[in-house]
């Protein structure tokens, strides 16, 4: 009785968003307004969970330039809201929202596809693009962009079978076999989160069902990113 409740529980694109937004936000909420406990433990799940979200955003979107733009708009929108809510501050140069790394590391993949032909290319473009994020100060730095990296080439990296690049975390055996992949290389780049935090991203991974579910404000995930810090940083100022 227990597996075949397992086997009804899954989770759409739409679904984990969901889940990082609340991650990510209660993560702020303990850094920007003031500590709760749990609230940044349970916030390390948002940056693995987007992370995977961009990579199946990179390989479904229609338009990737489109999807380019959109992201490096709302870096633009976002940076104030960002540097008044962490730095207290209207412009902190030393320190870019996580649009930009996001942004970033699409243009990384677009590169990769059409200049990583062999692994020499590939190490190179990821360690260029590894130094870049962390010299433009963007969030996540380095291990943000090479957890990005490290799911992008999970997708690929299954390249002798018949499975199309692009549905290999949803193909049943190669699928399954990607995701824990993935679960394994968030470990080793977030060896020093605590287990359960890793364990539950794992999970999450593999109840992806790879569909989209039903969402009508796709825009929502733009524009709650930066309202969200700009609310916590004047909420913050209240709260003294």
């Amino acid at each position: 009785m227990q597996r075949a409740v397992l086997t009804r529980l899954h989770l759409s694109t739409f679904s984990l968003k969901y889940l990082a937004l609340l991650a990510m936000t209660a993560d702020h909420i303990a850094v920007i307004c003031r500590p709760v406990p749990g609230f940044r433990a349970f916030g390390n799940l948002a940056f693995p969970l987007f992370a995977f979200l961009l990579v199946e955003g990179f390989f479904h979107t229609r338009d990737r330039r489109r999807y380019e733009r959109r992201l490096l708009l709302a870096a633009a929108v976002s940076e104030i809201p960002y540097d008044l809510a962490f730095s207290g501050r209207w412009m902190d140069a030393q320190h870019q929202n996580v649009c930009l790394t996001f942004f970033l590391a699409l243009v990384a993949m677009e590169l990769l596809e059409r200049y990583g032909n062999d692994i020499w290319e590939k190490l190179v473009l990821t360690a260029v693009f590894c130094t870049l994020t962390e010299a433009a100060g963007a969030d996540g730095g380095a291990w943000g962009m090479g957890l990005v990296l490290a799911f992008y080439f999970c997708v690929i990296g299954n390249s002798g079978t018949n499975v199309p690049k692009h549905i290999l975390f949803h193909e049943k055996t190669a699928g399954v076999f990607m995701k824990m992949i993935a679960a394994v290389l968030i470990g080793a780049f977030a060896w020093q989160e605590p287990l359960w935090v890793l364990a539950l991203t794992a999970v999450c991974f593999m109840l992806y069902d790879g569909s989209r579910g039903r969402s009508r404000f796709r825009s929502f995930f733009y524009v709650y990113y930066p309202a969200h810090l700009l609310t916590l940083y004047f909420v913050g100022k209240w709260l003294g």
